[in-house]
């Protein structure tokens, strides 16, 4: 297994623990764009989690782009 693969498995397995809790969560995504710019994104549906969120996580542990995430329980 490709260490971008275990990354991915690890992501996933993560996300389906969140799944599991269905608490009531905020998940909070920032990007750092090319100029210093900060773009929030807060994701309160379940659902949402499987869409372009794992792929922040994954850009981010690769270090292709510079973006840093955050769970939040409550």
């Amino acid at each position: 297994m490709t260490m971008n693969n275990k990354i991915r498995f690890i992501l996933l397995e993560f996300l389906l623990f969140l799944y599991s809790l269905r608490e009531c969560y905020v998940f909070m995504a920032i990007k750092i764009g090319e100029k210093n710019e900060t773009v929030c994104t807060q994701i309160t549906d379940i659902s949402d989690i499987f869409g372009d969120t794992i792929l922040i996580f994954v850009r981010r542990l690769t270090k292709r782009r510079k973006y840093h995430a955050c769970v939040h329980l409550y």
